[in-house]
């Protein structure tokens, strides 16, 4: 006998689906900055960030492993990406 859930929302179908680590990765917690207008800065940057990445030539799923959800994000992802011609022995010494 299967157990229903106590609570209606926590049933997946098309119109909720469930919530994955991916979708975990890229939701921002306003109670991570100082302040709502901040967190509506950094979604807005975070987009343009995006943007231009993809203009690039790099995927969305590149950037997830640098905390796309968290403050500080673009430079972190600057940092790697900045690292990786060094790293690989691109950079002109």
């Amino acid at each position: 006998m299967s157990q229903k859930p106590e609570d209606r929302s926590e049933i997946h179908d098309e119109l909720n689906p469930e919530w994955t680590a991916y979708e975990s990765a890229w939701a921002v917690d306003v109670a991570d900055f100082p302040s709502p207008v901040e967190a509506a800065e950094f979604v807005l940057r975070r987009k343009q960030f995006f943007l231009a990445a993809q203009a690039a030539g790099f995927p969305k799923e590149l950037l997830t492993p640098f905390e796309p959800n968290k403050p500080g994000f673009e430079e972190r992802a600057r940092k790697a990406f900045t690292a990786l011609p060094k790293a690989m022995g691109w950079a002109a010494e």
